[in-house]
């Protein structure tokens, strides 16, 4: 009896499926990448604004103080944070990701609440930059790990 060979048909419809998982991976490492930066670089701002608010006006930055630009890094930060939570969660199913995420957002809102102008509001935002900044690259970590697509944990 002849040997079966799988035929170009069988690798085609292989490697179409195979395309699609990585494409949806480096998608999702390159979001989790940016909300990494945006986190630190939202617990940088919070940090060096009010040490800086002298030098700023004379080195045309003075809008960085505005309270505009924290509304701005906060919907950013918190959008690619959600969209980044839904991509980790169906990759991987760990909801303490997910709550980490949640967490660090709700950090964000509270310092904003609270006021940034007060030394309390300030602590509370860098723990939430810092907080989406770890977030981000532990759901990278976890779903690198898996490398079966559709596979739950």
């Amino acid at each position: 009896m002849p040997a079966m060979s799988v035929g170009p048909a069988a690798s085609v419809s292989t490697a179409a499926l195979q395309g699609v998982e990585p494409t949806r991976k480096v998608h999702s490492a390159l979001l989790d990448r940016f909300g990494a930066f945006l986190g630190i670089a939202c617990a940088i701002h919070c940090v060096v604004v009010p040490l800086a608010l002298g030098v700023l006006p004379s080195l045309g930055l003075e809008f960085l103080a505005e309270d505009g630009v924290d509304n701005v890094i906060v919907l950013v930060a918190s959008v690619c944070a959600a969209i980044a939570a839904w991509f980790g969660w169906r990759a991987h199913k760990d909801m303490r990701i997910v709550l980490a995420f949640a967490a660090s957002i709700a950090l964000l809102v509270s310092a904003h609440a609270v006021g940034e102008e007060h030394i309390l509001g300030r602590a509370i935002s860098v723990a939430g930059g810092i907080g989406l900044a770890i977030s981000h690259l532990w759901n990278t970590r976890r779903s690198r790990s898996c490398k079966v697509p559709g596979h739950t944990h």
